[in-house]
């Protein structure tokens, strides 16, 4: 592969642009992935260098290694009018550029020894811890960020954005010792702040349901902490004309859920096989061999109540893992949301799908009220579908608010826990089986 050396004067050709005027000195703070193949980070660096030479006499870039959270240099535009051309300014920052190039020859990855999953990897949470600290004194940062926006850390695996998992609200409104996208100790801690993420996840790119909700996480969790979500780009041209321009936050719709529940939502293609939800529902009841040996099992539930969190558990069989939202895969089936009215719809409904054969009378299901209020108590719905047969049966939790449980066997074994919150699933009397 060619080596990426531009000389300054190579630079100064390709770039040739007008000065602009004095004005008040501003921080900029960019981060780059190791994690991006060299090819990538030679054109992000050409494309970073310009922008550098194109700021005010007294502006900074500060750069930044976006997964190893260390700073590579500091591109400072002096103020003397003999700096005025491309070449002056480089000649003055000499230092950065060459820890820039050197970045892109030799990204510090080598002495890990465990390494994420995505490419272009970068901590956006701990970088922008990094970054607000640095910033605090500037009065001014824009923040533009080229990698992944799907975290990925082997140290957490639990909160890894792999394989098309958002995280909930909940971790935003959590500590950071519990979650680490928990913000609950630093808010406004970016005050201020614009953000710029360019992204080339091509998950992202070609999936408009996955791309709206990542792009919604992001957007409330920087607005958590007093900083303003600019650009969410493939386009690394767009997001810095944003910078220049000093462009607004486009508005949105989005509102930070009232929880703290840590869960890690599992998005489900809307390619794949028609919604629980959209499915005809079957007039004939299950046999009782389906039933003890039902097959293609699923279990969704549906609320009317906009500001309440209802959850779904469900076991398979005595001893197996329980699937809910915070073990959400198992050998035997999993759970997720149904964004039904996907990308407009922010709550999903809650689903559970079953991989393997079941004997139903050993299956054993709920649904609980988490969180929020509801008057008159909460209705809801239960869809059950087995051998591709679907059944319906309204319920009524009494309960007028949410008790969050923290003891999932007694959920589904223990009569009296959370008995008004909780309503346990009959099987038997959704598909239509009379009980003797």
């Amino acid at each position: 592969m060619r080596k990426f050396a531009p000389t300054i004067a190579a630079i100064v050709l390709i770039l040739g642009f007008g000065m602009a005027q004095p004005s008040i000195a501003k921080d900029y703070f960019v981060a780059i992935s190791p994690y991006s193949s060299t090819t990538e980070l030679e054109q992000q660096t050409k494309v970073l260098i310009g922008f550098s030479l194109e700021r005010d006499g007294g502006d900074r870039v500060v750069f930044y290694d976006g997964y190893g959270l260390k700073r590579i240099g500091v591109f400072e535009v002096p103020t003397d009018p003999i700096y005025k051309s491309p070449k002056a300014r480089l000649a003055a920052n000499t230092h950065a550029v060459a820890a820039l190039l050197r970045f892109v020859k030799s990204p510090p990855i080598a002495q890990r020894s465990k390494h994420p999953t995505i490419k272009g990897a970068v901590r956006l949470p701990q970088l922008l811890r990094v970054i607000g600290k640095a910033s605090a004194a500037s009065g001014h940062a824009d923040i533009l960020v080229i990698g992944s926006a799907l975290y990925d850390d082997p140290n957490a695996p639990a909160s890894s954005m792999a394989q098309e998992k958002i995280p909930g609200d909940g971790h935003i409104r959590s500590s950071r010792s519990d979650t680490p996208f928990g913000l609950k100790e630093q808010k406004d801690a970016l005050t201020n702040a614009r953000i710029h993420i360019v992204y080339a996840d091509r998950g992202v790119q070609s999936k408009d349901r996955l791309q709206f909700f990542v792009e919604r996480f992001w957007t409330l969790y920087a607005e958590a902490q007093g900083a303003k979500l600019v650009s969410f780009t493939d386009d690394l041209s767009a997001a810095i004309e944003n910078i220049a321009r000093g462009a607004p936050a486009p508005s949105h719709p989005h509102t930070l859920k009232q929880t703290d529940k840590l869960e890690m939502i599992k998005l489900v293609s809307a390619k794949m096989a028609q919604s629980i939800f959209d499915r005809p529902l079957s007039v004939e009841p299950l046999s009782r061999e389906e039933f003890r040996r039902a097959e293609r099992v699923s279990i969704a539930i549906s609320w009317d109540c906009i500001e309440c969190d209802l959850d779904l558990y469900a076991r398979p069989f005595p001893d197996a893992p329980i699937l809910f939202f915070r073990n959400t895969k198992s050998e035997e089936g999993q759970y997720w949301k149904d964004y039904k009215s996907s990308p407009q719809t922010e709550n999903g409904y809650e689903t559970i799908a079953f991989n393997i054969p079941l004997d139903l009378r050993a299956l054993n299901a709920a649904v609980h009220f988490y969180s929020g209020h509801a008057e008159k108590g909460v209705n809801g719905e239960v869809r059950v579908s087995v051998n591709d047969k679907t059944y319906a049966a309204p319920f009524h939790i009494p309960a007028t608010q949410g008790n969050i449980a923290s003891d999932t066997d007694s959920l589904l074994d223990n009569p009296e826990y959370a008995k008004f919150e909780r309503v346990m699933i009959d099987l038997q009397k959704i598909v239509g089986i009379q009980t003797q």
